[in-house]
């Protein structure tokens, strides 16, 4: 049965949040660890934590294709850490920190649905993961391309995702939260739940992973 915090536990988790381990803190005060982030999060605490192998391997992927706004909503951390960590990691995203123009928002809402994501890459001297994720933001939906002489493995990188309801069925009915399931794919819950509302492109890396890990093949 779910217990209401009392106002001493907020104070001792104020007081004591910052130096030490959620797992201390689920002793002293008999609750989940998830308990113990959940409340502080809605006390407004934020806390260091230390980079994942498994995040540090994200942001080398993302990068060099994704805008700073993107990557604080798919790595759940601040422009500031992410650039710092970048900076550490040795990543260099010159091109990618260019802003969008107005003239460039304007030319992809006319032209997303005639046009290729590579053809408007090359186009706006974008990538097409920029396009993908630019086209996200801007709400923007695509006829699903058709596919002559590329390979699988384009198909499935240049093709905006929409197969998100696949993953979120399998979770459900698996009965995992999606922690356990981002945590088993190397992923944050941000992303994981990006990629439920097709709102974000998944790489080709990842689409193996959902295929090994949860037989899910969502490229079709």
């Amino acid at each position: 049965m779910r217990r209401d915090w009392t106002k001493a536990e907020e104070e001792i988790l104020l007081q004591m949040y910052l130096t030490h381990e959620a797992s201390e803190l689920a002793q002293i005060l008999a609750r989940s660890e998830n308990s113990i982030h959940h409340k502080a999060n809605r006390l407004g605490l934020v806390k260091w934590v230390q980079w994942s192998e498994a995040e540090d391997n994200q942001l080398k992927e993302l990068y060099p294709s994704c805008r700073i706004d993107d990557l604080v909503k798919i790595l759940n951390r601040t422009k500031a850490a992410i650039s710092f960590r970048a900076s550490i990691l040795g990543l260099s995203s010159i091109k990618n920190n260019r802003e969008w123009t107005t003239t460039e928002d304007r030319y992809l809402k006319n032209q997303y649905k005639k046009r290729t994501q590579r053809e408007l890459a090359r186009d706006l001297d974008r990538t097409t993961s920029q396009i993908a994720v630019r086209a996200s933001h801007l709400r923007l939906k695509k006829r699903k391309e058709r596919s002559s002489a590329k390979s699988s493995r384009n198909r499935n990188t240049d093709i905006y995702f929409k197969q998100g309801n696949k993953i979120r069925e399998t979770r459900r009915k698996l009965r995992l939260t999606q922690y356990d399931m981002a945590t088993s794919l190397g992923i944050s819950t941000v992303y994981l739940s990006m990629l439920e509302n097709n709102r974000a492109n998944p790489s080709y890396k990842l689409l193996s992973r959902l295929q090994k890990e949860f037989n899910i093949d969502a490229t079709h």
